[in-house]
């Protein structure tokens, strides 16, 4: 048992500094402690002003409610940590329970949708709360 221990601790190590030395740590995206891996993104405020302005719950915008403006939401959030971050799409859509294939789907209509007056109205709210 000792051994499994030791083989752990030392996998974990090496998995530690492999993340200290990309770009996801050292841009404070992800942090490590007790052998779990946190994306910082969730623990700030983007989640919840997203959620405001589409008027939102963070716990609604988890489940499987299709309600427009969730829909909306998760759009815009999934579109927005593509773009602005180095997440994978799997990263993205694990966070949601959702898979990659969803958050390509949420980019195009995002993208489809800043066509629509009142979404884009929402999508200029957000990036000005973020200033």
């Amino acid at each position: 048992m000792d051994n499994l221990k030791k083989d752990f601790d030392s996998l974990k190590k090496d998995f530690e500094n492999y993340l200290n030395s990309i770009s996801m740590v050292k841009y404070n995206i992800f942090t490590i402690s007790n052998s779990k891996i946190t994306c910082k993104h969730f623990n700030t405020n983007f989640e919840q002003i997203a959620c405001d302005i589409f008027g939102v719950t963070p716990a609604l915008i988890k489940t499987a409610y299709r309600g427009r403006e969730s829909v909306w939401c998760k759009y815009f959030i999934f579109n927005y940590l593509k773009e602005n971050t180095t997440l994978s799409l799997n990263a993205i859509g694990n966070q949601f329970k959702r898979d990659h294939s969803q958050v390509i789907h949420a980019v195009k209509k995002h993208n489809e949708l800043l066509l629509d007056k009142e979404y884009k109205a929402l999508h200029e709210k957000f990036i000005e709360n973020l200033k």
